[in-house]
């Protein structure tokens, strides 16, 4: 297997490519990443920043263990009411974007919905990658079926 580095080479589903220079600078680490575990009911969702949200659409509770810069606000909210929560509060409690106006450079949001098979406790049963973001790591007991909505 080869495997071949390409620095500066711009993917479209890189959210860092479209952020403004203030916003990159806030999700690039500037120090050790420290994940975040959260507990997701059915029908709550995780925001990442103004950039995504993960929602649990059924099953049991699992953990959502965020490994982003310290900067990336996280929040849970309910799943129905997070596209109003986020418009009201991008730019303040949930940034990057720092800004309404800098997120329209993001397009319409794309969802992915998909089964997650938990593996127990100990070890995740899939991860969500955030290209160029970081990633959020999906960890419980039995099936759930998370919806991942992005920028």
């Amino acid at each position: 297997v080869a495997l071949y580095d390409t620095p500066g080479l711009i993917l479209p589903h890189q959210l860092t490519s479209r952020l403004s220079s203030q916003d990159l600078k806030a999700v690039l680490p500037q120090k050790r990443i420290h994940h975040v575990s959260l507990r997701i009911a059915e029908e709550k969702a995780l925001l990442v920043g103004g950039l995504a949200r993960i929602e649990l659409i059924e099953g049991r509770p699992f953990f959502f263990t965020a490994f982003v810069s310290d900067e990336v606000k996280l929040h849970v909210t309910s799943a129905a009411n997070a596209d109003a929560f986020m418009e009201k509060h991008i730019g303040g409690m949930l940034s990057p974007p720092t800004s309404l106006d800098d997120l329209d450079r993001f397009g319409e949001p794309v969802a992915h919905d998909f089964e997650v098979q938990g593996r127990g406790w100990k070890e995740a049963g899939s991860d969500i990658v955030l290209s160029g973001i970081g990633w959020v790591s999906i960890t419980g007991a039995g099936a759930c079926r998370i919806r991942c909505v992005q920028r």
